[in-house]
């Protein structure tokens, strides 16, 4: 996304400095001071780290206001304090317009590997760019800190002032303009260049399309025609414009030329493999037909039959075929891939077919078949079947087999199997080890302490990017131990996400803390809400990042839209003055608590239902009930959601709520009597 301009840019990569970088007084009175930096006049002593941090701060604040005394003062008792070069950046940044070059390469040398380095960095190449500074532009450059448009305009600058490099230059911007999608207007000039100097070959144009029409960026495909002269190219590429963009044109098997089919085979049977999933959403049986009269005369990849066999199954499926649809899936097993198999489960699922369920449970491969969700339902639907045919509860004949070894497992399945056993969860927690030696080498880091002082002043995106520049290369130990770092920093969002790098699921400590517990325990009271399911949807929401924020644009803890907010906020007289507050840890939670009571009260209080609709919307979750109309078990209605995220969404939920249980002392299974016994 563009910047508007090098102060809202600054906004967004530096929130630590945001006040300042809005006070415009102070950045037209800075560009007037000396070019050389006002902390370089004081001697430097060593202070002790609480007073550092007051003194950092103390200098901050002069700075916004320019109180040149007072933070010359201030900083000159930061002794080696870790974030003392953040001030010099930030003075960097207000004066960028006027400092020599001198003076910014010496400091992006001495920091080269911080992230803060980086924003002065980028600003820097900006403010050479606006006054046409290529030289130094080139000089200044770093490849792997680019974004696309600086490497647009690092290309433009050597083409234009770097003579002994202009050939690598076009070849490089060759690659810039070769992808399959659109590119920002910022690299037009340069690939105006490679335009007007006949730098685009047929052979680049060509492969530039097909990359395009593989994408679906039709838009591009179009533009890209021009560029194409050869006639026999410019015939193929209108057909296969064709077959992505009208169905119907998948039919016409003699479209392609065997000429065509020798020289763009790869394309061509990837188009014709995509035009037949389509069609087969509309009509599976006349896809069928069409599929088996290609195969005659085409070879497909593995891949793309597996895709043209998924489509067809489930166009049969959907198209009231299922008998049809699941006779062609067995004889077609081997050719497709485990996803269908498992999709056809759910269906089955789904409808209260449990002899179907254990049909295909059975036809699964045998690493499938050894899933914890399988084994499950293998166990599940056998005594659902004893069930339906005795009409009683699960006889005494049903082996309990796989209920006894899933039950060994804290997950959503070994829970459950625990409760059909009547014993309690288990938790399996094992608390992991530290080396206290290798702990403190870890948290002696240049850019640990970093992370910890950035932490400390509450500037959590400007730590985490320091804690990813630190931690890229570290290995499953060392996230472990950077995981208990964390937890001694109490930056327990830190700790949680380390652990799942290290792919360590049993210290439950460090996995599952507890934050905001007055806050929950008041809005849990107001809303009539337990404590531990309102803490369970957190800790899936946001892992107690307080300024997690999603694509979508969800913010908080629990993640709220601004526009539920809003209306959450009017509707119960709650003052919300904007997305902002969402921010606020008390605020988003008495909101989010708010809003998950509202899904309480629409699906009569029932929690696997409010749980659901807070992830995917009531409206959806209306209508998957709508469908199923009330005779599905609670476990079988979770397993047929359509939308892996919110299937996999709810059973965290589920499992996170009753691990917070047993962490306050309640004794409750997973799922309640009224839970189990309720129809969805």
């Amino acid at each position: 996304m563009g910047r508007h301009n090098d102060i809202n840019a600054c906004k967004k990569r530096l929130r630590f400095f945001t006040l300042l970088l809005l006070q415009s007084s102070f950045l037209v009175s800075v560009l007037l001071l000396p070019i050389k930096s006002w902390a370089s006049e004081k001697t430097i002593v060593e202070p002790s780290l609480e007073a550092e941090r007051e003194s950092f701060q103390l200098a901050y604040n002069a700075l916004q206001v320019r109180d040149k005394e007072t933070y010359l003062d201030q900083y000159a008792k930061l002794g080696a304090y870790p974030l003392k070069h953040y001030l010099e950046a930030l003075e960097l940044l207000q004066r960028i317009q006027s400092l020599p070059k001198a003076h910014i390469r010496q400091f992006l040398k001495r920091h080269n590997e911080t992230a803060i380095a980086n924003d002065v960095r980028h600003h820097w190449l900006e403010t050479l760019r606006k006054r046409d500074k290529w030289q130094d532009y080139l000089i200044d450059y770093k490849t792997s800190e680019a974004s696309t448009k600086q490497q647009c305009y690092y290309q433009l600058a050597r083409i234009k002032h770097s003579s002994e490099d202009k050939n690598d230059a076009i070849l490089d911007a060759i690659k810039l303009w070769s992808v399959g999608r659109s590119q920002p207007k910022e690299c037009d000039q340069l690939f105006s260049i490679l335009i007007q100097g006949s730098h685009i070959t047929e052979n680049i144009a060509w492969e530039r399309y097909i990359k395009s029409i593989l994408n679906r960026q039709y838009q591009l495909s179009r533009y890209l025609l021009r560029f194409i002269a050869d006639p026999d190219h410019r015939k193929l590429a209108v057909k296969l414009y064709r077959i992505y963009h009208h169905k119907s044109a998948v039919t016409d098997h003699g479209l392609f030329t065997n000429n065509e089919l020798q020289s763009n085979s790869v394309e061509i049977h990837e188009a014709l493999s995509y035009g037949l999933r389509r069609l087969a959403k509309e009509d599976a049986s006349k896809t069928l037909e069409h599929f088996n009269a290609y195969k005659k005369m085409h070879y497909f990849s593995a891949e793309q039959i597996s895709g043209i066999v998924a489509a067809l199954v489930k166009g049969f499926y959907f198209q009231n075929q299922p008998k049809t649809a699941d006779l062609y899936l067995i004889e077609n097993t081997t050719l497709t891939n485990s996803e269908l198999l498992e999709w056809r489960a759910r269906q089955s699922i789904q409808s209260g077919n449990w002899g179907a369920t254990l049909f295909w449970i059975k036809n699964m491969p045998i690493d499938l078949k050894n899933k914890q969700v399988w084994k499950y339902w293998d166990q599940r639907s056998k005594n659902l079947s004893e069930q339906k045919m005795d009409g009683s509860k699960i006889s005494s004949s049903a082996t309990q087999e796989n209920y006894n070894h899933l039950s060994l497992e804290r997950s959503f399945y070994g829970f459950l199997s625990s409760q059909w056993l009547g014993i309690e969860g288990s938790m399996n927690h094992t608390k992991s080890t530290q080396d206290l030696q290798e702990l403190s080498k870890i948290e002696k880091l240049p850019g640990m302490t970093i992370t910890r002082e950035l932490l400390h002043h509450k500037q959590y995106l400007s730590a985490r990017r320091a804690w990813n520049q630190t931690t890229k290369k570290f290995n499953k130990t060392e996230w472990v131990l950077a995981a208990h770092l964390c937890k001694k920093w109490k930056w327990h969002n830190g700790a949680i996400t380390s652990m799942i790098r290290a792919a360590y699921w049993d210290d439950i400590e460090l996995r599952f803390p507890v934050l905001f517990e007055s806050e929950f325990e008041e809005y849990s009271k107001l809303n009539e809400i337990p404590k531990h399911w309102l803490i369970a949807l957190v800790r899936q929401e946001s892992a107690f990042y307080t300024r997690a924020s999603s694509p979508a644009g969800a913010k908080g803890l629990m993640q709220l839209m601004p526009s539920t907010a809003r209306a959450v906020a009017r509707k119960n007289l709650v003052h919300y003055k904007g997305s902002d507050d969402l921010y606020d840890p008390e605020k988003n939670i008495a909101l989010g608590s708010l809003y998950f009571r509202e899904m309480l009260n629409r699906f009569n209080n029932n929690r696997i239902l409010a749980i659901a609709s807070y992830n995917a919307g009531p409206n959806r979750v209306k209508q998957w009930t709508k469908v199923t109309a009330g005779t599905l078990p609670f476990d079988a209605w979770i397993e047929a959601i359509p939308f892996e995220e919110t299937r996999n969404y709810v059973q965290n939920v589920l499992v996170f709520s009753a691990i917070y249980a047993k962490k306050f002392g309640i004794y409750e299974q997973m799922i309640s009597e009224q839970e189990k016994m309720q129809r969805l």
